[in-house]
Order: C-alpha cells, then structure tokens, then sequence
C-alpha cells in the first residue's frame, strides 16, 4: 500500500556517507556527544600540511607504485568528492599495511606483526595506501578529518584518518589528535591476509611510539617533541575493565560493531547487517523495537562468532601448511641443487603445480564460504519475512476483537497454538512469547477505539486532490484518509477536518473513506463515498511569434472538450481577452509590444465542469528600436551606434555587415560598440531588440565606410644613386596619399599626392623608414607596414699608404658611413689581389715587386651590396731584391761587391755587417767597394735597393772573412846553445801559426796553435832572420812579423883550473865562436867566486880562494847586452891544500856537473 510520508521515502546516499555527514554536522553546530581533540593553533576549517606538499611523506617506493598503480590511475582517477572516497575504503580496505599479500618476499626479515621493518622490498600497492594518498590529493579540511577518525560504519575509515594525520601534520600536534582515542577498544586486523588484530587505541599508541609500520616508515618525530610523547603515555596506563559483566557487555558491543562495520561480511550495502544495525537503532529510538527481533539479533551475533572462528582455525591451517611446504621445498632444493638443469626445470614445474592447486583450493574454499554465507543471509531474510507475515495475521485477528476477554482468550490461544508447532524449537517458542506479552500490554490497557467518522461530502478542486468533510469524532486525534481506485490505494493522516487526500490521477472516480485515530487505537472506515477528480489542467506552451501577438499551444487533455484561454497585461491595467476554442492552439494579436501577459487556460468535460486551469506569463517580443546613430574611431577601427531605448527590450543586437564579414555586438543599454571593423569595407548598420520572447525586426540599415586600408605593394628604388623612388598600389575608398621618409638621423620629409608615386633626394649610407597613408572622409588609414630602405654606403675617400714594400701594401682610411665591410683590390694587368675586412685598414700581400698597381677600395653593406662607384689610387710597390754576383779582395783591407741590377733608377746600397760593427757602400751602378774593414773579422753583406716608391728587401747575405790580425808583439828567448823560444801575442782571428827562423846556413821551422814555439838544432854565433804567420780557421794566412836573431856565442871549451899558490886558482879555457867577453863563476860550500878576463883573454885567475873544498865552474860567454849565458856545460873540481906546485891541474873524476 502506497504510503506519501516523507519519513518513509527511499533514500539512495550510503548509510556510512550520512553518517559522516552527519558526524560533520556534528562538529558544526558544536554538539557535545563527539569527541574533538584540543588542536591549539590550529584556526578555522582549513588544515595545512607539513613536511614534503608532493609525496605527502610517503617512501618514495611506495609512492612510485602508487602513481603506477592502474587502480589509483584509473578506477581512484574518477572519484572527485571526499563521500565517494569514504565509500570506496568502506568497501575495498580491509587491512592497512602497504602491501599486498603474497607480493613481496619477506624471507628472513622480521618485524610488526612479521612484517618487514623499515623500508620494504616492494610489491604490489595496497588499496587502503592508494586511497590515503587519494585522500591527500583531496587536500582535506579539519572538518573531514574529524569526519574520518570519529566515523561508526568502519574501523579503516578511521584507521586511515589516524594515518593521514600521522603522515601530514606536524609531530608536535599528534598527541593533540591521538590523546581522546589512546583508549578507543575497536579493534581491526591491520595485517594484509589476516593475524594481526589490535584496537585503535593500541593502533595510535604504536603510531606515536614507533617509528616503523610493517614495511614502511613514518616521518621522524623529532626527539624532544617524542620524548614528550612518551612521558604522557607513561602517566596514562590503558584503561582494562575488571567488572565481569560490564567487560563481558562492552566486548559483546565491539564484537558486534567489529563485525557490523566489516566489508567482508556483507555481499552488499544493501543487505550489510552495518546498515540493518543502524536502521535498527533507528526504530529503536521510536520505541519500536520487540523482543524477538533481539533474539534474532542475538543467534546472529553467535553464528557469526562461530564462523569467524572457523575461518581464523582454517587460515591459520593453511599458513602452517603453507609453511611446512615451503620447508620441504627449502630442503628439496638444498638436497637437489648439484643436479642436473632438467631436474631442477621438472622440479620447478611440479612447484608450480603444487601452488596452482593451493592456490585453487583456496579459491574454492573461499567460494564455499560465500556460498555459505549468501545461504544464511538469505535463510535470514526469509526468517524475517515469516515472522512479519504472523505478526501481521495476528495483528489483524486482535483488531476485530471487542472486549479485553476475548483479546486475551486470543492471545492465551495463539500461545497455545504456537507452543505445539514449535514444540522442541525454545527459541522459536521466545519470539512468540514476546508477542504474546505485547499483546497482553494491550489487553491491560483500559482505553477503547473510537468512533468511525461520517463523511458529509467529497469533491475535487485540483486535479490530483479530493477534498473530504466530516462530523468531529470524540477522542479522535487524527483521522486517515483513503482514496481507492481499483488496486490503487492512497492513505492521508490529517489532523481534523477537512482534509484533502493529494497524489491522485486526474478525471479518476475515486472511493473515499475516514478512519479516526485515538491513542486506544483506530476506528473501522467509514461507508465510502465516491468523487471524482476534475479534468487536468492543460500544459501551456506559449511564445511570441511578432512584437503585437502570442502563441498559445497546448496538448490535448484526457475527458476534455474544449478550452478556455485568457490573456491580460500582468500589471492588471488594461482589459481582459477570453478566447473559448476546441483546438489545441490560439493565437492573441494587437497586443502592446515588449508587454508582459498572463495568460490562463483550462478545460472541461462533457458536462461544462471547469477543470484544473494553467496559468503562464509570456512578454510579447520588442519593437524596432529608432534613430539610429553612428560614430566611427578611424584610430582604433571601431563605430559607436546608440538608439532611443525600446519598451520591454531586454537586450540589443547591433549588426554590421559586409561583403565579406559580419560583426555585431550586444548589450542591454541603447548604444554599443563594434569593434575589430575592416579598413576600406562599406558596412551596413542595423539594430534589433530582443527579450525572452523573442527579435524584433531589424532596423533600416545605415552605411558605413570605414578609412582606407593601408597602400600595399610598396616598391622602392635608387636610381640614380642619391634619388629615391616610392610608389604603391593603389586602394579602395582612398582620395589621395601622404608618404612619409624618415632617416635614421631623425630628420623626415613627406610628399602629398593623389598618384600611386614620389620622389625624394636621398643621401649614401643612411637608412630611410618609409610609410604610406591612404586617406578619404572617415580619416586616416590604418598603419601599414613600415619599409626600410638603406642607400649605398659612402666610398672612403682618405686612402693613405702606411707601409709599400716589394710584395705587400698597408693601406688605412677613415671610417665612411653605412658601411659594414670593405673590399680592397689590387690590380696589375690581369692580376688582382683581394682584401675584405670590417676594419678600415688592409694588408695586400703577395703583390710584384716593382710594380704598379691601380688599387680601390669598395664600401660594403648586407642590405644594398658594394658601392662600385667608389674611385681608384696607383702605388707602385717598392723595387726587387738585387742579387750580389761577387765579392773581390782588392788587397789587404780593400773588398770590391758586385751585384745583378733590377732597376736602373734605384739606389743599391751594401752593408757588410759583423760583430765589430758595420760597413756600407753605395752605387747606383752594379758595383761599389768596401774599405777599412778590421782584420780578423766575419761579416755578412747584403745589398739593398731603393727607389722614392720604397726599400726593397735585402739581398740574399753573403758571408766575407777578412784576414787574421798579426801579432802585437814577438819574443825571442835562448833556451839552450842550440835551441830557442819564440812567443808572440795572440791575433784577433788566427788559429795557428807558423814560425820560421832563416839563416845562409838553412832555416827551422814551427806550426802551432799555440803563441810560443820552441826551434832547435841552432848553431851559436850566427845571424838568423824570424818570421811569423797567422792562419785563420777557413785558411786565410797573414804575413805579420819579420825580426833578425843573432844566436848565443858558442860555450867554450877546454877548461882547466891550475894553481897558483897556497890560495890562487887560474881558469883556463879555448876561446869559442862569436863572442869576445867570459865570465867566470866558481861555486864553493865557502862561497862564490867570480872573475871576468879582460877582453880578448881565454884565462882568469882567482887569489884568495879557500883551498880543501869542492868548487863547480862554469865559464860562460858574455853578449854585447852584458847577458850572461847560463846554459853553458859546468864542471866540479877539488882544490886540496896538499902541494904547493904551480901550474899543477887540479882534477878530479867527472868534468860536467849533472
């Protein structure tokens, strides 16, 4: 039976989605009943982040596959609002770890919960890490958190809310967020696959104290903000409940909302035992709840507790299976690791077969499980549905009875009947029992059902409703109204009368009914009676098809014969219009244009009963707007249009049309602008007004011509250089042309004309802007291109020589306008000789000596190319090198060079250049010589000509060596009777010399490097003559010295000593060769004595000479210098004292002294 109680109406948003709207709304109108942590500092809704805004703190591994993962990229990738993330952990998380099960190798590595510590080895993304990630692309508000951490349809809604908070808010605010849930008792299993289940409380106690989370890492807390942390822990214990009853009621009512808000144990939100719970709670609060309804909850409960338990057993069997296999394969493995490869690939295989068949055996036990599970929720449903269906029949059966006995013999016998078919079932026989006592509440009560109303009469104004009137019933509170048409019931409580039963069909008999309402209870329904619903009003279609007339459509109406239509001005002035007519459309005209109407319709039947009427408003289109006005800005290419205002415009649409375009504008005031207009176009300007209704006509149209375009097609010439010609095409609407030359100097000229040409002077190197403006009555024409055109530069005209040699010329200038490069050439006949350079100086090189060239140097420019016309210079280049033939020794000091001449008009001059400085002659012949040039010099001559266009290179050197110098001075030194030392100072340039000594009875010669020279087998007494030549190292030999020698006179001979007396000694000898004059010494151990015989004698005696000693003579001769030589023989004898003979000899044993 159809029910229109708001209270009743389906709503489709999920129950978790209201309840966090609910727990929002909460938080806004400031309620108590939630708990809120004190978040000091923190202002307002929205919720800053801290640490890394991008990775939201997250392990970079666990964030790369994250943004990798397809379900975060595709299926996250839709979901836009914080309620769609929130149903989507509600359906998909179950466990908070990063990982998946089975996706990462965990071998060997221990920590939570035989998780991985710190940084994991990677795997396959959790969904429950996606979506906190989803949820910080979010950027969520204060209120959202909340929303999440104090949500009541699922822990990992709130595990993931604790999360958030743990990963992007600063350390120092966490125990502000944890501190009110440090002793929440929900518990989760936070283990991907199960086994590792602890309570929020426990949850934040390890999110506060630890650093590590299975296989990731929390953000660091810094150590004084964690040692804060810790001591707070440490001075609040967790909160253990000792009172048996109330721990057994408080895990019964977690164990309950554990499995209530768990994913897993619902197949879909509609059917979840969460969602029942919380409608349940609902009636509850009505006090609408019964005592078979907790039994049944109660059996639930239980159930669910078993199969939990099985399940737990059952994965608990199979992880030790699994291990105990993954054991035996460990040491299968280790046993068969030295086989060979196809073993080892058999045996691979078998594993694979092997896990193939857990892993299938695992699917089909999860199948059985759902299967099992879908059986008992449907079991369930059809418990619930057999138990409504008898409270329904007994309700109905206890409605008809008159008296609290006959109630109460009812219910003693529906017990009775109950307890016999039930028999053995206790629990069945409960629920009955708890009906029985509703039903013996109601027996108790002493009150009755009142009175069954009368109805007075029944009718219909509105084609969905019928209204009813009845006589008041004592005691009735309310009264319910039923309209029944056929199968079709509709029901009304209302509070007196009359009341109006709405949600009816038009044109529809309907039979009514009353029943009155009291706390005892309702009344049986009054007789009925019948009404009928009056036709439907007709659905209005209207519009203005002109500014004077509306259009009134509609569709034909069920029962209906006809139609009345009115019409009337909505501000009530003016008169009425009424149209009757049985078509589906009527059409008003000589209305006011830019008018609102009303305008009202209904139909009626076959009796003139009026039906449900339709009203509308409808505003005719506007007029033609008038005088129209046009202002144009040639500047900004742009028209001004205004016009006198128009009654019940709304807005305004000005066209402006063209050949080739089409521009408007619109605006709600009475003038516009239309911009981006087209230089040289005629357009025609018209207006139209419009509103909701519709266009008005467009206005006659007024011409507009705008200014000229801009001449196109610019062409600019020189020629001659120094005139400039501009000329351009010619343009549509243009009546004459302004070109405009400007130089880059800043000085412009302009030429007024009505032709397509002018001419202007122009001057070189400068460059010249050029503009050309079309002008007619609208104005000037829009800025076109503006052309630059750069003249020839100007030709240096200062070209100075700096440097002419035999191949090259330096040339430099002055600077010349315009130019960028210049290029200088070089030519001699059909020789050229090129040199390009940015600066103004240029090296020609490689050129002829001796040779005129026409050089010119060109300015150039990238734009406009050489200047050609720049004029030309002649420099002949300096003279060739002149090539000496010889050079000659005229004697000793003289040096004649001669050398080939190339020009007969130069000078040559030779320099001969060494080390003592240089010497130079000059000729304008072939020859010159060269005098006073040192002996014992190396020089190298050269020979250069000049002639007045330069200095030719020197010639080729020719090395010259004059002969060695000779001896300063020359020494000749008796060594012995027969030999001589001749020496001699050393000459500038000899290395040997060469000493010979000549006498009429033949010569001695010596060759040495050496400056002294010993000749032997000289005969004493003779007359030599010496001479000396120097020899340099290439051969040059110097006759320097010519000196006479007279040799030493010859030693004499015969020498013998006599006595004389006691004491008196002669010495005898034979006169030699050559000398006159002796001298005699004796050489004692008494003493020397020395005499000398007079000239002419060969005897000397000494007197007084001691005898008994030993004596050495030597007899020397004496030169005419007085020299004495001392290379004469000596000889030893003993004087003894014995004897006194004279002229006796004295001799003893060896005559010379050794």
């Amino acid at each position: 039976m159809a029910n229109n109680s708001p209270a009743l109406t389906g709503n489709s948003q999920p129950q978790h989605q209201a309840a966090a709207a609910a727990a929002q709304q909460q938080q806004q109108c400031g309620s108590g009943g939630t708990t809120k942590p004190a978040v000091s500092g923190k202002q307002g809704n929205v919720l800053p982040l801290w640490g890394n805004e991008k990775t939201m703190n997250l392990n970079p591994m666990i964030l790369t596959n994250i943004l990798s993962s397809p379900y975060f990229k595709v299926q996250l990738y839709e979901l836009k609002t914080y309620h769609e993330v929130v149903d989507e952990i509600y359906f998909k998380v179950t466990h908070v770890e990063p990982w998946e099960k089975g996706s990462r190798k965990t071998a060997g590595q221990t920590g939570m919960c035989g998780g991985v510590r710190g940084v994991g080895t990677g795997g396959i993304v959790s969904t429950a890490f996606c979506l906190l990630y989803k949820l910080f692309t979010l950027k969520l508000t204060r209120k959202q958190v909340m929303g999440l951490i104090t949500h009541t349809d699922s822990p990992y809604i709130r595990a993931l809310g604790f999360m958030y908070i743990r990963y992007t808010q600063p350390p120092t605010d966490l125990w502000d967020w944890f501190e009110s849930f440090l002793d929440d008792e929900e518990d989760l299993d936070v283990k991907a696959g199960g086994g590792c289940i602890m309570t929020i409380g426990e949850m934040l106690r390890s999110f506060l104290t630890k650093l590590e989370w299975f296989s990731t890492l929390f953000p660091r807390i810094p150590v004084p903000v964690q040692k804060n942390i810790d001591q707070q822990i440490k001075t609040r214990p967790r909160k253990i409940k000792k009172d048996g009853k109330e721990g057994t009621e408080e895990i019964d009512r977690h164990a309950e909302r554990r499995r209530s808000r768990s994913p897993r144990r619902s197949l879909s939100p509609r059917r979840s035992p969460r969602r029942s719970r919380s409608r349940s709670h609902h009636r509850e609060g009505h006090g609408s709840s019964s005592f078979d309804r907790e039994l049944e909850r109660e059996k639930e409960r239980q159930r669910l507790e078993r199969e939990a338990k099985e399940r737990e057993k059952e994965r608990r069997r199979s992880r030790s299976i699994d291990r105990g296999l993954e054991r035996r394969h460990s040491r299968s493995r280790e046993r068969h690791r030295s086989r060979s490869r196809s073993r080892d690939r058999k045996g691979d295989r078998r594993d694979r077969d092997r896990e193939r068949e857990k892993e299938n055996e695992r699917g089909r036990r999860r199948d059985r499980d759902y299967d099992k599970e879908r059986g008992n929720d449907r079991e369930k449903e059809r418990s619930r549905e057999r138990s409504k269906e008898r409270r329904s029949r007994a309700t109905k059966s206890a409605a008809h009875l008159e008296t609290k006995e006959d109630l109460a013999h009812f219910v003693v016998c529906h017990v009775s009947a109950q307890s016999n078919r039930m028999a053995g079932a206790p629990v069945k026989f409960l629920s009955v029992l708890g009906f029985s006592l509703i039903c013996l509440k109601m027996v108790g009560s002493t009150k009755t059902a009142p009175k069954i109303p009368t109805i007075d009469q029944a009718y219909s104004k509105i084609s969905n409703s019928i209204t009813v009137e009845w006589a008041t019933v004592p005691g009735a509170t309310s009264y319910l109204l039923t309209a029944k048409d056929g199968n079709t019931v509709i029901e009304t409580t209302v509070a007196n009368s009359p009341g109006t039963v709405t949600g009816l069909k038009a044109a529809t008999l309907y039979q009514i009914t009353v029943r009155s309402i009291s706390p005892a209870g309702r009344s049986q329904a009054s007789p009925p009676k019948q009404a009928k619903t009056v036709l439907a009003a007709p659905i209005l279609q209207v519009s203005s098809p002109s500014s004077d007339s509306i259009l009134v459509q509609w569709e034909a109406v069920y029962m209906a014969i006809g139609f009345s239509v009115s019409i009337m001005q909505a501000n009530g002035l003016g008169r009425i219009w009424k149209e009757n007519t049985t078509n589906t459309s009527l059409t008003f005209t000589s209305l006011d244009s830019g008018t609102l109407y009303t305008i009202k319709a209904y139909a009626w039947n076959a009796n003139g009963t009026p039906g449900d009427d339709s009203t509308c408003n409808q505003r005719t289109s506007p007029g033609t707007p008038e005088n129209i006005q046009v202002s144009f800005d040639s500047g900004a290419l742009k028209a001004s249009v205004s016009w006198a205002p128009t009654e019940g415009a709304f807005n305004y649409t000005v066209m402006a049309l063209s050949d080739s375009s089409r521009l408007s504008c619109s605006t709600a005031f009475s003038s516009c602008t239309i911009y981006s207009l087209q230089c040289g176009t005629k357009y025609l300007i018209s207006v139209s007004a419009s509103n909701d209704a519709g266009s008005s006509r467009s206005t006659s149209a007024v011409t507009l011509k705008t200014v000229a375009c801009a001449p196109g097609r610019v062409a600019i010439q020189e020629d001659p250089p120094g005139h400039l010609s501009v000329a351009w095409s010619n343009v549509d609407l243009g009546d004459y042309y302004v070109a405009f030359v400007k130089s880059d100097d800043g000085l412009e000229v302009h030429c007024n004309t009505s032709l397509t040409q002018c001419n202007f002077l122009s001057e070189c190197g400068f460059t010249y802007f050029i503009s050309v403006f079309a002008y007619n009555k609208a104005g000037q024409s829009p800025l076109g291109d503006v052309f630059n055109y750069t003249t020839a530069p100007c030709c240096p005209s200062d070209i100075n020589p700096v440097l002419v040699s035999s191949d090259r010329v330096e040339i430099v200038w002055s600077p010349v306008r315009g130019a960028e490069l210049y290029e200088t050439k070089a030519v001699d006949g059909f020789n050229v000789v090129e040199c390009n350079d940015t600066a103004p100086a240029c090296t020609l090189s490689a050129l002829e000596c001796d040779t005129k060239y026409n050089i010119t140097v060109y300015s150039f420019s990238e734009v406009r190319g050489s200047n050609t016309s720049c004029t030309s210079q002649f420099i002949t280049t300096a003279p060739c090198s002149p090539e000496i033939k010889n050079i000659s020794k005229d004697d000793f000091s003289m040096i004649n060079v001669r050398w080939r001449s190339t020009n007969d008009e130069a000078t040559y001059t030779v320099t001969a250049q060494g080390e003592k400085g240089w010497h130079q002659c000059s000729s304008t012949g072939e020859s010159c010589t060269l005098g006073g040039l040192p002996c014992g010099s190396v020089f190298s001559v050269t020979a250069v000509a000049e002639t007045p266009a330069g200095r030719s290179l020197p010639s080729y050197s020719v090395p010259l060596e004059t002969a060695p110098c000779c001896s300063a001075s020359l020494t000749v030194t008796q060594v012995t009777q027969s030999v001589i030392n001749v020496s001699w100072t050393v000459g500038t340039g000899a290395l040997t010399y060469v000493t010979v000594l000549q006498s009429h009875t033949g010569q001695s010669k010596c060759h040495t490097h050496q400056n002294h020279c010993l000749l032997g087998c000289i005969t004493c007494g003779i007359n030599y003559s010496v001479a000396v030549k120097a020899v340099s190292a290439t051969g040059l030999t110097a006759d320097c010295a010519y000196q006479s020698y007279s040799s030493s006179a010859c030693c004499p001979l015969g020498v013998k000593l006599y006595r004389l007396g006691p004491n008196g000694i002669r010495i005898h000898w034979q006169a030699s060769r050559g000398s006159a004059n002796y001298s005699t010494d004796l050489y004692g151990s008494k003493g020397i004595f020395t005499c000398a015989p007079s000239a002419g004698l060969s005897f000397c005696d000494v007197t007084e000479i001691p005898c008994g000693d030993v004596y050495t003579v030597m007899v020397s001769p004496v030169a005419e210098t007085g020299l004495k030589l001392t290379f004469c023989p000596k000889k030893i004898y003993s004087v003894t004292c014995s004897g006194s003979t004279l002229g006796m000899v004295i001799y003893r044993g060896k005559r010379n002294v050794e």
